[in-house]
C-alpha cells in the first residue's frame, strides 16, 4: 500500500534525538512506519523525544504501530511526547496508550 502522507525524520538537538512523525498514521501507511523510522534514526542515540505535534491523524492500527515502535526504540533513557493534536490524543488514549 502507498505511505502516501506519512513523513518520518530524525536530528540530534539539544542533547536529545528528535523523532518527528507528521502527516497520516493509519493502515495505509502503518506498515511502512517500523521501517522509515529505523532509516531516519540510522546513526542516532541518546534519550529520545518523539514530537507528534504534526500528527494530523492516526486510526486504532496506526496508534498500535506507534506504541510498537516506541517500546523498540534503541534507546537508553524514557520516550518523551510532545504535545498531541486532541484527536491524536484522544485515539490513543481509547486504544490504551499513553
Amino acid at each position: 500500500m502507498d505511505a502516501g502522507y506519512l513523513w518520518v525524520t530524525a536530528e540530534r538537538r539539544e542533547g536529545f534525538t528528535v523523532l518527528t512523525v507528521s502527516g497520516d498514521l493509519d493502515v495505509n501507511s502503518a506498515d511502512d512506519f517500523p521501517g522509515r523510522v529505523t532509516t531516519a534514526m540510522d546513526g542516532l542515540a541518546g534519550p529520545v523525544s518523539v514530537d507528534l505535534s504534526a500528527l494530523a491523524f492516526v486510526d486504532c492500527y496506526g496508534a498500535r504501530t506507534l506504541a510498537a515502535v516506541l517500546d523498540h526504540l534503541p534507546v537508553s533513557g524514557p520516550v518523551a511526547l510532545s504535545p498531541l493534536r486532541p484527536m491524536v490524543r484522544r485515539v490513543l488514549n481509547l486504544s490504551g496508550l499513553r
